[in-house]
């Protein structure tokens, strides 16, 4: 797997990807963000930098969801 930065689409969409399927498959609670990145491929610092922290991941997921829906 290669490492990307989180600059570009391309490395936001992998990381929300990732934490998409983590939360449906192991819940929110279970998910970590050692796990969002390792399945992602995007540098660590990358990720924190783009997002902050696992909440802030969760929310992109989660308005990404809502705006499908509405």
């Amino acid at each position: 797997m290669s490492v990307t930065f989180c600059k570009g689409e391309e490395s936001r969409r992998k990381v929300l990807d990732a934490a998409f399927a983590l939360f449906t498959e192991q819940g929110y609670e279970k998910t970590t963000m050692r796990q969002i990145i390792q399945k992602s491929g995007v540098l660590n610092g990358s990720v924190y930098h783009a997002f902050g922290n696992k909440d802030g991941v969760f929310e992109v997921v989660f308005n990404r969801i809502l705006d499908k829906a509405l």
